[in-house]
């Protein structure tokens, strides 16, 4: 199994959290790369990002962390470039893809994890999203009806019209990855672009975490998540506001109720 996460040179003492957290809950068997594009490509620049990104007291495990470094250009085209890469670095077909910004609120069970990533790749699955399907509660309770006696782990078709290509934490054929990645060159519109093949959802959440940045603002609802203010101090960026952290509640409630019933 192989964890991909890309960053940028401003977020990361955003990564480095994320980092953190992964490493403390984590199999330092398991290869984490970080993606970056770094316009000085010389050995001391890269040593100086790893040394920015891994704590200090996680510093033990900095031999599973590998850095891919590539040219500045646009998030899809440093992307593409960083995972061809890793590619052809592991021989792997998938890779688990992960932002900068998943902080994770409960241990990553990696046995779980690696499974579904054999199972992905020996089932050549395009697309696995390792977080459950969001439905409203009475798609949710449809949902526990029709699989009342099915209370195994497994997988179900991904039918989420609105973000077909979901950046949650997931699963991806890297060369599938690639080329949906040459038609988006910014995550918004990733996301919103038709599949290509079937896409495949867990039916019960493997990697629990939280977005805690929404556009360049540390969401509200994460700071309770953060140990001390310094972990807040180190992120250099502006809180979100109260208001607009209930306006998100709002919005959640109402996806609740009626999900996509009534989006744009």
């Amino acid at each position: 199994m192989i964890i991909f996460i890309q960053t940028t040179y401003p977020r990361i003492s955003v990564a480095r959290l994320t980092l953190s957290r992964l490493l403390h809950w984590g199999d330092t068997n398991c290869p984490i790369y970080i993606g970056l594009a770094l316009q000085d490509r010389c050995p001391e620049a890269e040593s100086d990002v790893l040394t920015q990104l891994v704590p200090q007291s996680e510093s033990s495990c900095l031999d599973s962390i590998r850095l891919v470094v590539s040219e500045p250009g646009d998030w899809a085209s440093e992307l593409s470039t960083q995972l061809l890469h890793v590619k052809r670095i592991e021989e792997s077909k998938h890779i688990c893809l992960f932002l900068d910004d998943f902080y994770l609120t409960e241990p990553l069970d990696y046995l779980t994890l690696n499974d579904y990533f054999q199972y992905a790749s020996e089932h050549t699955i395009r697309y696995l999203s390792l977080v459950k399907q969001r439905r409203s509660i009475w798609g949710e309770l449809y949902t526990q009806a029709v699989n009342i006696l099915d209370r195994e782990r497994g997988i179900a078709e991904y039918t989420d019209t609105h973000y077909p290509c979901a950046l949650q934490a997931a699963i991806w054929d890297i060369d599938y990855l690639c080329e949906l990645l040459k038609t988006a060159s910014q995550p918004w519109q990733f996301e919103r672009q038709p599949a290509l093949h079937v896409h495949y959802v867990v039916k019960f959440t493997v990697v629990r975490y939280i977005h805690i940045v929404e556009k360049n603002s540390l969401r509200y609802e994460s700071l309770r998540y953060f140990r001390s203010t310094e972990q807040f101090t180190e992120l250099r960026l502006v809180r979100e506001s109260r208001r607009k952290a209930l306006i998100d509640k709002l919005k959640c409630l109402k996806f609740q109720l009626v999900g996509y019933l009534f989006s744009k």
